[in-house]
């Protein structure tokens, strides 16, 4: 069956509006990605005010732009929108921490029991080596590289899951959970041992394929995150 260009059937006019479409979805991904990640690491503070004119400029890019950015992120329940008074970043609280780890406990439950159902041979080979680059990088205490390395392990544990709408929360509510460990905890504080001793149980039970034992290992690892999290700030 031949491939049908769609450059081949518009217009110049239409494919120029196509250019400048696609050229305003970049952008909009590219602010919209740098807002996430100084929000996700704190760089943008809790209810600080966003204000439209100053992205614009920040970033260079048309006010439409910005306001498109700005809803994908209160989507995301990073960004709080305020009728007549604009946007601000997403408060965060004790109630709403223990909420996002009590979430985040039942369905990640659920994504690894789907995930163990249907992981084959490569799946886990992929979890033993993340887990590994991991254990490195607590032996060398490179905490540079963990963060990264962290997340790596816990996607790959979930990465044979086959519920794409499980998967889509499942990561809204790690980098909510992400967000609450660049405010509350010092890395250079972080107990990596006793982290590493509870990813080794989960990696035991998923590799053996003892689904409720990989549940029980990791409820019991988030709810140590929470108990880290909150003996290290003070939220209201």
């Amino acid at each position: 069956m031949a491939k049908t260009s769609l450059i081949s059937t518009q217009s110049p006019a239409s494919s120029a509006d196509g250019r400048r479409d696609l050229g305003v979805r970049s952008l909009t991904t590219a602010v919209y990605g740098r807002l996430r990640a100084d929000i996700i690491s704190n760089r943008l503070k809790q209810g600080e005010k966003l204000h439209l004119a100053n992205l614009q400029q920040q970033y260079g890019v048309s006010l439409s732009v910005v306001r498109e950015a700005l809803s994908r992120l209160v989507a995301d329940g990073l960004v709080v929108a305020e009728e007549q008074r604009g946007f601000k970043v997403s408060p965060i609280s004790k109630s709403d921490l223990v909420d996002v780890t009590r979430m985040r406990i039942a369905l990640e439950c659920m994504a690894i029991e789907m995930a163990m159902t249907n992981g084959d041979d490569a799946w886990r080979a992929t979890l033993q080596r993340t887990y590994d680059r991991l254990r490195t990088l607590v032996r060398a205490k490179a905490l540079d590289q963990w963060g990264e390395a962290h997340a790596d392990f816990h996607r790959s544990l979930v990465s044979a899951c086959d519920s794409p709408w499980l998967m889509r929360f499942r990561e809204t509510l790690f980098e909510q959970s992400q967000r609450y460990r660049s405010v509350s905890i010092d890395r250079s504080r972080l107990p990596l041992a006793a982290i590493d001793r509870e990813h080794r149980e989960i990696l035991k039970a998923v590799l053996a394929g003892e689904i409720q034992a990989a549940k029980a290992a990791i409820t019991s690892h988030f709810a140590g995150t929470l108990e880290r999290a909150l003996a290290t700030t003070e939220l209201k």
